[in-house]
């Protein structure tokens, strides 16, 4: 009776023994699981630190936001705004509203305190859109200073253009001009190294400037407008 009293003491220490390696390894499994995930983290912290710091200020490129309205039955999107260097700069992807090659017009960056017209347009690429022939995407440049506040903005796009062709047609011009009562006069002047226009006729009172614009306002009616205008709202703080 004593042997197996014996037999069964060293048995329960055995399973003692047993059980406390079980919890042991558990633990260690435990411990190594938190020293990994506490790795990770550490690993992963630096790469949020840096997109913070790397958006502090305009000396290097800044993004985020998006914009989309539609108008007459043409979507806009903005998208991807960011600074680099003294420009801000925005993704605009537009549906194209028929196989000719369709521009944006000049753009305006509306802010509290001034609008600023578009610089510079880039086509990043075309993709499909709302309508059959696709979106066409263009990046576009407004210039800035340093001290700008971009917290609040309005991208206004005011017309889509079919792009100038090489010759100019100054009779569908004259049409537009003569549409509007302008009382200007033009005509189409080909010689060698040249190709423009002439004006024969103005009022007394327009500005040169006026008068230009009313002009290439006319030769574009004439090509193909499509009139917005899209605002479009945004954010950069």
């Amino acid at each position: 009776m004593s042997g197996k009293l014996a037999q069964s003491h060293l048995d329960w220490i055995h399973l003692s023994l047993l059980a406390a390696l079980l919890a042991a390894a558990a633990g260690c499994g435990l411990r190594n699981q938190s020293a990994q995930a506490a790795i990770a983290d550490s690993q992963r912290q630096p790469e949020a630190n840096s997109l913070v710091d790397s958006n502090a200020g305009y000396d290097v490129d800044e993004v985020q936001g998006s914009s989309y309205v539609e108008a007459g039955g043409i979507q806009i999107e903005a998208s991807n705004f960011r600074v680099e260097g003294d420009y801000f700069w925005a993704d605009l992807c537009y549906d194209r509203p028929s196989q000719a090659d369709w521009l944006l017009g000049t753009s305006r960056l509306e802010l509290p305190d001034a609008a600023i017209n578009s610089f510079a347009l880039e086509l990043i690429d075309y993709r499909t859109g709302s309508t059959s022939v696709g979106q066409r995407c263009d990046k576009v440049s407004f210039p800035i200073e340093k001290t700008t506040k971009l917290d609040s903005f309005r991208i206004v796009v005011p017309q889509l253009e079919i792009s100038w062709p090489d010759r100019q047609d100054c009779d569908a011009a004259q049409i537009e001009l003569d549409a509007n009562n302008s009382g200007i006069a033009i005509r189409c002047v080909a010689e060698e190294g040249y190709s423009g226009y002439e004006v024969d006729a103005k009022p007394e009172s327009l500005s040169d400037e006026e008068l230009a614009r009313q002009i290439q306002a006319a030769f574009q009616k004439s090509v193909g407008v499509r009139e917005g205008p899209w605002v479009l709202e945004g954010s950069l703080p």
